[in-house]
């Protein structure tokens, strides 16, 4: 009957919405863990940034 077809319809749709909030969810979750693997990165980066720099000063001293 019509009825029972639009019964199944929503609960079809419910649980497309339900496995596409998953999906939004764990995407979400990636995210956060890649920006904090970027982060970590850029801070060693800095950190070597900053002896690279300071490595060149000592050597550019020593060399005068």
């Amino acid at each position: 009957t019509r009825g029972a077809a639009l019964e199944r319809s929503v609960e079809e749709s419910k649980e497309r919405i339900e496995k596409l909030e998953k999906y939004w969810l764990d995407a979400q979750a990636l995210c956060k863990t890649i920006n904090q693997r970027l982060n970590e990165a850029q801070s060693q980066h800095d950190s070597l940034q900053l002896k690279y720099n300071k490595t060149i000063t000592l050597l550019q001293e020593h060399q005068q």
